[in-house]
């Protein structure tokens, strides 16, 4: 287990971390306590220390001060600073003594328990000796990133985290690529992959291009464009990812890429995001390509006014309602009848992804697709015509459907109940895996890797997913912005 330390000269907010918290459900041991920094130190210099927590304005040493010291004993101690201050002289100074967060008090519930997921990666990360050969600032700056992609970081937070980390988001163009490591046998291998995958993104990209790399929290390498003219690069992009294709290919490594349309707006990336991470099911419809444009995909889709049937397509699956899936499918080939079949092929790719996406996330197999399911979505490029392709797409969603419904039968009584409660209550803010856990009287730890295990999604990753599917129904219904929807 990891081990944490909690420094503070108020007895209150360390009685609350030690008791409100189920550090055992993150795989971390309670270390000690201690009043201020001196304190502190004689314990990190007696005591294998992984985590620090720390105020900064203590008696006798001050938090900043005991992250220096305590680094001299141990480079690899992972540090979160608390403050009541917002000062951005400190949180500069904590940046630059490579904190993983820093925490305002009163404490955000939410933000802590994502500051312990990634300060546990980023330690799993240093266990397999997987260290990145950049600037100390990489691992502040990636949970960052993360969590802008993810759309949890308020604007404030990120704007002012923004401007330290030199993040530009006043371009005027933005662009999103997300690579995924295909076939790796465990998430360590995957990791390892990722790390490489990322060093070579980081050399071949960013030669004349600007922009941002990182691994996000489930190893895939994200890439944030921005400039000016991003969409006439669109062949350079895909000629430096056949490079890193090749060279990674040959110790291995297979990738496939979704690259999106520019944007004109920082605001617009998590979004951006949540459409590029669903397009990753692409290859299982058109196999044997590596990469996807998306951004074309979906102007064809846009131009035949789709968006909305797709929303609800996505919604009456996850619902699971047999009968409105259908019907939804009906429509949009009574609307699309009227274009060429190729037009119509292209248009049915994201609905095709929708479905591959519930395959699978629907049982044990999760993982992965089986090669007769592959070879039924793969059978489309064979078509040409108009019935025959009708036909096709009706038949392959109620076959997916059958499928997705004898799959969720065999879910575990917990997870199926965990499923229901994400889908009720996915809008409010305090909904989490400990509150969801305690509700079906079990450690967080357990429900947590079962989750993932029935699954294959972590909890937040796939509570995110929920959240981002239902702000695209507002997009569309309203006239709210993504910031105001998102937070």
């Amino acid at each position: 287990m990891h081990k944490i330390l909690i420094v503070d000269d108020e007895p209150m907010l360390i009685h609350g971390l030690c008791s409100q918290i189920d550090w055992e459900s993150y795989n971390i041991e309670l270390a000690g306590t201690a009043e201020n920094g001196e304190i502190a130190l004689s314990i990190l210099e007696q005591k294998n220390i992984d985590i620090l927590f720390t105020d900064v304005r203590m008696p006798k040493m001050d938090g900043l001060t005991l992250i220096s010291e305590a680094k001299k004993h141990n480079p690899f101690l992972r540090s979160v600073v608390i403050s009541s201050y917002s000062d951005f002289d400190y949180v500069k100074k904590s940046l630059l003594l490579e904190v993983e967060n820093y925490l305002l008090k009163p404490i955000d519930q939410n933000e802590l328990d994502k500051t312990l997921e990634k300060t546990i990666a980023n330690l799993d990360r240093d266990r397999i000796s997987i260290l990145q050969d950049e600037s100390g600032l990489s691992d502040f700056k990636s949970n960052i990133l993360d969590r802008w992609v993810h759309g949890e970081i308020q604007d404030y937070q990120f704007y002012e985290r923004a401007e330290l980390l030199h993040i530009n988001l006043s371009a005027p163009w933005y662009q999103l690529c997300v690579i995924d490591i295909i076939d790796s046998s465990t998430e360590s291998q995957k990791l390892l992959h990722a790390q490489l995958l990322f060093k070579k993104c980081r050399d071949y990209f960013f030669s004349d291009i600007e922009g941002e790399c990182f691994i996000d929290r489930s190893n895939r390498v994200v890439i944030v464009f921005y400039g000016d003219e991003l969409n006439r690069r669109q062949d350079q992009l895909k000629q430096i990812f056949n490079k890193v294709s090749a060279d990674l290919s040959t110790r291995g490594v297979k990738l496939f890429a979704c690259i999106g349309s520019a944007s004109d707006s920082a605001e617009s990336v998590a979004h951006d995001y949540a459409e590029a991470v669903s397009f990753l099911n692409y290859r299982f419809i058109v196999p044997g390509v590596d990469f996807v444009l998306y951004g074309e995909l979906l102007r064809e889709f846009d131009r035949l006014g789709c968006k909305p049937a797709l929303i609800q397509f996505a919604q009456s699956l996850s619902s699971n309602e047999l009968l409105t899936t259908l019907n939804i499918a009906n429509e949009f080939l009574d609307t699309a009848s009227i274009y060429p079949v190729d037009t119509v092929k292209k248009c049915m790719i994201p609905f095709l992804t929708t479905l591959v996406k519930q395959i699978k996330e629907s049982g044990h197999t999760s993982g992965s697709m089986s090669s007769a399911a592959i070879k039924e979505f793969a059978a489309m490029k064979t078509i040409n015509s108009m019935g025959s392709l009708e036909k096709w797409f009706l038949d392959i969603i109620d076959q997916s459907l059958e499928l997705i419904n004898n799959r969720k039968e065999s879910f575990h009584l917990l997870v199926r109940r965990t499923l229901d409660i994400i889908r009720k209550d996915y809008n409010h803010t305090d909904l989490s895996l400990k509150r969801i856990a305690s509700n079906l009287k079990v450690t967080p730890a357990y429900l947590g890797q079962l989750f993932k295990e029935e699954t294959g999604k972590y909890f937040n990753d796939y509570l995110t997913e929920i959240r981002l599917q239902e702000s695209r129904i507002l997009l569309l219904e309203t006239d709210l912005k993504i910031r105001d929807i998102l937070y």
